[in-house]
């Protein structure tokens, strides 16, 4: 998704895509990849310009590095795009399938994994 048009570049590529990912705080975890490997944030090597030294005459690597901000703004967007449509579908078929209670209801419970004082599980 990220390469030009003939596709030579997705080698180079395909670390930042990675770095992008997990770096992504996921909705299950609340935390991101690297922080739940490693108990820390990564540092961020590629500085954006515009914080840099204005003396700076090297515009290839200016170029480089606006480059990686604007492809790992546009990932960060898709990664959260996906996410939500993920959770919408999930969300659609759980409400779906959930059946539909009111209090006063009766129910028929499984007490397999409910612990209790009774001293006979029959009569529980």
């Amino acid at each position: 998704m990220y390469c030009v048009w003939n596709q030579d570049d997705w080698v180079e590529l395909l670390p930042f895509a990675e770095f992008c990912y997990n770096n992504t705080v996921h909705s299950t975890t609340k935390q991101t990849l690297f922080f739940a490997a490693y108990y820390q944030q990564p540092k961020n090597n590629f500085i954006h310009p515009s914080s840099t030294d204005p003396e700076s005459n090297n515009a290839a690597a200016i170029k480089i590095v606006v480059t990686f901000h604007a492809m790992r703004d546009t990932m960060k967007e898709n990664i959260k795009a996906a996410q939500e449509r993920m959770s919408k579908y999930y969300n659609r078929k759980v409400a779906n399938e959930e059946p539909k209670f009111k209090v006063g209801d009766w129910v028929i419970l499984n007490a397999k994994n409910i612990k209790t004082k009774c001293p006979t599980k029959k009569l529980d």
